[in-house]
């Protein structure tokens, strides 16, 4: 029982966290329906639902994630198909993400309102919708708001773990954080730092007569994460190649180190505010090691593994990032930022304040989530501007008279479904320096998708673009004219003609 929060006296401050994640609910999705817009990833993910489930497996294996978000994602526009419901591409595309978010508030309103009580569970509710970059990921079809489920669930039976220790808990625990990492890597490293921490439990604070008992239902929970995760297992040392080789993450320095910590609360970019919010970090692990120390009972040892798990996620991100490649970004870590505020949440009403002190959080909590909001709706109408202006450019070349070139499969994957109408399209070629050929450099992914182009001058009658990554200018022949047209999907257009 000492789970329980008795905040039953704080009647009207246990429901003002609510009243305001419901009004972030309500402007979520007047953006979602008011402002569709396209991030750049998202452009893979409209491009790989284009594709039969076999051809998506395939593509999605050649790019840097694992797969469940595109199969979570294909099926819920089979079943829109399927019931005949009439969606916008860019609203079927989005509403997947924030099925999560849904799914949390109902948690919110059962299971942790019961067991936690209702001050709890909203003021949860009100930091995953607008804390850190909560709202932007509700609206952007990636994985990272389902990653962040599947660790929020594993993380609630490890409550059940600590309180019970039977093996039901610990396979649920195993199967929902196999799902996270089916859905994105960064959840792994979290599951690792929750099986450290569980291990140290076991060792020095739990009862040791059952140590023996308790480490074999440990490794048979790990072992279960690694038989289950072994379909998967040499797509991923195929991929870890690939960002060994190339890939768009910067080196990690002292400030963006800074920016991840700061990032549980807020995305701003201003390093007082940043500096604040390591600051609160640091209290936070200070006081809770200290009511640890002091009881060694399951809630605070709970809390403490929560605050862990984000902290530690970062810290082994960073050590990744500096022994073998840049891999430590800010959305990667968005799971372990929905994990520390189910522990934070938990905490403040077991802080015993009185009524101002807990009105004072909350107003804090959504002030900061305000401004934060206030900044990515922002972003968004930036976004949703933006994929105007690449329609607009789609639709001018898209017609019999244009060719395509592609400089890589992935740009491929993100546009050939609006450039449709065009009468060839290439990818996985480049231009020599020498003389204007297109060049061989990629293998077949799917048998409708690739063949080798003749050259530019076998079609005097159509127009030939070159879609390139827009931080790598080609080089081009003396006797080819490069037009740039424009950008779209981190690709600059050119407009070739021979001279």
């Amino acid at each position: 029982m000492d789970f329980k929060n008795d905040d039953k006296k704080f009647d009207y401050i246990s429901l003002l966290p609510w009243v305001v994640s419901f009004i972030f609910l309500i402007l979520l999705f007047y953006i979602y329906v008011k402002y569709p817009f396209l991030s750049v990833d998202e452009g893979y993910t409209r491009g790989i639902l284009n594709l039969n489930l076999a051809d998506m497996v395939t593509v999605t294996a050649s790019d840097v994630h694992p797969p469940l978000y595109y199969f979570i994602n294909y099926l819920f526009t089979q079943l829109i198909n399927a019931i005949g419901l009439k969606m916008s591409v860019m609203h079927l595309l989005e509403f997947p993400s924030l099925i999560p978010y849904l799914i949390i508030l109902i948690i919110s309103l059962t299971k942790l309102r019961k067991e936690y009580g209702l001050l709890t569970a909203g003021i949860f509710s009100l930091a995953l919708i607008s804390l850190s970059e909560f709202f932007t990921y509700y609206l952007i079809a990636r994985m990272y708001t389902w990653a962040m489920l599947f660790m929020i669930i594993a993380f609630l039976f490890v409550k059940d773990i600590l309180e019970k220790n039977d093996y039901k808990s610990w396979v649920l625990f195993s199967i929902f954080v196999t799902l996270a990492a089916y859905t994105h890597y960064f959840s792994i490293l979290t599951t690792v730092v929750i099986y450290i921490m569980l291990l140290v439990w076991m060792l020095f604070y739990k009862e040791r007569e059952n140590l023996v008992s308790n480490l074999k239902k440990l490794l048979i929970s790990a072992l279960l994460c690694v038989v289950l995760y072994i379909p998967w297992i040499p797509t991923l040392y195929h991929q870890l190649h690939y960002v060994q080789g190339n890939f768009f993450i910067p080196k990690v320095t002292f400030n963006n180190l800074v920016y991840y910590l700061s990032y549980g609360f807020t995305i701003s970019g201003n390093q007082l505010i940043q500096l604040f919010s390591v600051l609160a970090i640091i209290a936070l692990f200070i006081m809770l090691y200290n009511k640890f120390q002091e009881t060694k009972n399951n809630n605070d040892t709970y809390l403490l593994i929560g605050y862990t798990a984000f902290v530690g996620t970062i810290f082994l991100g960073f050590l990744a990032s500096i022994v073998y490649k840049p891999i430590l970004y800010d959305r990667y870590i968005l799971h372990a930022v929905g994990i520390l505020w189910l522990a934070i949440s938990i905490k403040i009403p077991q802080l015993k304040l009185n009524k101002s002190h807990l009105l004072l959080i909350i107003i804090l909590i959504s002030v900061v989530g305000a401004f934060n909001v206030y900044h990515e709706i922002n972003e968004i109408k930036g976004m949703h501007k933006t994929l105007i202006q690449e329609d607009n450019l789609f639709s001018k070349i898209n017609n019999n008279d244009t060719i395509i070139i592609y400089d890589t499969d992935n740009h491929y994957t993100r546009t050939n479904t609006e450039l449709n109408k065009v009468y060839k399209q290439f990818s996985g070629y480049h231009m020599t320096n020498e003389t204007y050929n297109l060049e061989f450099i990629g293998e077949n992914v799917t048998e409708h998708t690739f063949e080798i182009p003749d050259e530019l001058k076998d079609y005097p009658d159509k127009n030939i673009y070159l879609l390139k990554f827009y931080k790598m200018k080609p080089n081009f022949p003396k006797d080819v004219k490069a037009e740039n047209i424009g950008t779209a999907q981190h690709a600059t257009i050119y407009k070739l003609t021979l001279k």
